[in-house]
């Protein structure tokens, strides 16, 4: 999957699959993503007729929007398998309740953080337009008092040949700010989209009073709902923001319900500001992380050696696998008996070890590969498992009786670090053995594994990759 810098020229590519969205949140529209291009490096991919968009949203850190168009699933498995190429857990910003839900079936182990500056707020644009009822008592009479005070104030719908007016509105604005929390590259965000608010599209509505422009609001409808990505006024003008916004939203037609005036960003003042405009809903969003590489794993590759070499199940192994479990003494010190989650009524067999261990990698809980001769013979079990969010696991072997004391071992647990490592990009890799099993604290010894600590049973080691 190749990314592509998000540019000027790429609006009309992506603006068909942001239909898609189901959600009403601000980040699925062209606007947003256009103006926040440069700030959060914005790139995409168009997969199986899905968007993927791809956001720098820290120094070398990456989060994807939810993916939007026909193959949602499709889109999912290329974002895999690009970010276990790069070594790199993907994570997904702007998910609301159906994307979290989405992204909870396809991976098993994530977190997700939350934050009440990322909330969009929605309102009915009939509220905001007609400022109806007691509730908006202040914002009505704010509105009138601004008309009262400047009835030769003039509302427009921005045209190209307009734009040259708003130069001498940003130096205006910026004056009016200085000292206050406006920065001169939040007013060039805005003023870019003024400039291409024809290729969004965006619709612009401002005040002039003697041929000045006193301030303006930007939005952008999809679906039902209009999106304000922009909107600016001079103090000076008692009421302005409220005469503005119910003058400007008097332009849309009535399949127009909603506006979201998107999110407050933790400013307790826009916070207050937002929230006194009785919004019909706040929508909230949270970041999914995925915590483990084990998760982007569709696969397992074969890994080849000189004595031996690592696969998945075969079918007709699956008897020697069920003979492998059932050695009681083979596993002694296994770590783990079979018998304890063995449901009532259900045979150790064959095919309940096989579903058993599909299971476990369809969960994942852990990979199993299993250890050949040369001659293809089945020695023998190499796991990884017990993955940890800090870029580790844990790997576990165990032979055959009459496959131990010929290298197999040393062999197959080195193929597995390398396939941690260059695969899964794993940073290290645990090992613990019983107190009584010498050949495998050996084992660990003779791969670099170094020990960590001793408790009763078990001698723990670690080894970095």
């Amino acid at each position: 999957m190749e990314f592509k810098e998000l540019k000027e020229a790429d609006i009309e590519t992506i603006r068909p699959f942001l239909a898609y969205a189901k959600n009403r949140f601000c980040d699925y529209t062209v606007g947003n993503i256009f103006m926040w291009r440069k700030q959060f490096v914005t790139a995409y991919a168009i997969v199986e007729n899905t968007l993927i968009v791809k956001q720098e949203y820290s120094a070398h850190k990456y989060a994807f929007l939810f993916p939007v168009g026909e193959h949602v699933e499709a889109a999912l498995e290329a974002i895999d398998e690009d970010c276990l190429a790069r070594h790199e857990l993907p994570a997904f910003f702007a998910c609301g309740e159906a994307e979290h839900a989405y992204l909870m079936k396809h991976y098993c182990h994530f977190h997700c953080l939350s934050d009440r500056g990322w909330s969009d707020y929605l309102y009915l644009l009939s509220d905001l337009r007609d400022l109806p009822g007691k509730k908006f008592d202040s914002k009505r009479h704010n509105a009138h008092r601004f008309w009262k005070d400047n009835p030769a104030a003039e509302f427009h719908l921005l045209e190209a040949k307009d734009l040259p007016l708003f130069e001498a509105f940003e130096a205006a604005y910026l004056a009016d700010n200085a000292g206050r929390d406006i920065s001169q590259e939040e007013f060039t965000l805005a003023r870019e989209m003024l400039a291409k608010f024809e290729i969004i599209p965006a619709k612009v509505g401002y005040f002039t009073l003697d041929g000045k422009v006193i301030g303006f609001s930007l939005g952008e409808v999809r679906g039902d709902t209009l999106y304000l990505h922009v909107e600016k006024a001079l103090r000076a003008y008692n009421g302005i923001y409220q005469a503005l916004e119910s003058r400007f939203l008097s332009e849309f037609p009535a399949e127009v319900i909603y506006v979201n005036r998107e999110e407050d960003d933790n400013n307790l003042g826009l916070r207050e500001a937002k929230l006194q405009l009785h919004p019909t809903e706040i929508l909230d969003k949270c970041f999914f992380e995925v915590l483990s590489p084990i998760d982007l794993v569709k696969n397992l590759p074969a890994l080849k050696g000189t004595l031996v070499y690592l696969a998945p199940l075969k079918e007709e192994e699956k008897e020697d696998w069920a003979q492998l479990n059932l050695d009681k003494e083979l596993n002694r010190y296994w770590g783990y008996d079979y018998r304890y989650d063995l449901p009532d009524g259900v045979k150790a067999d064959a095919a309940y070890f096989a579903a058993d261990l599909a299971k476990d990698f369809a969960d994942k809980n852990g990979v199993s590969f299993f250890i050949h001769d040369q001659e293809n013979r089945f020695l023998g079990e190499a796991t990884l498992w017990n993955f940890t969010n800090d870029g580790g696991a844990e790997v576990g072997i165990r032979l055959k009786k009459e496959s131990q004391k010929h290298g197999y071992a040393q062999e197959a647990v080195t193929l597995l670090m390398s396939y941690a490592q260059n695969v899964l990009g794993l940073h290290y890799l645990n090992y613990e053995s019983f107190l009584e099993n010498a050949p495998s604290i050996a084992l660990a010894k003779k791969l670099g594994f170094a020990d960590v600590y001793q408790d009763r049973l078990k001698r723990h080691f670690r080894k970095p990759l």
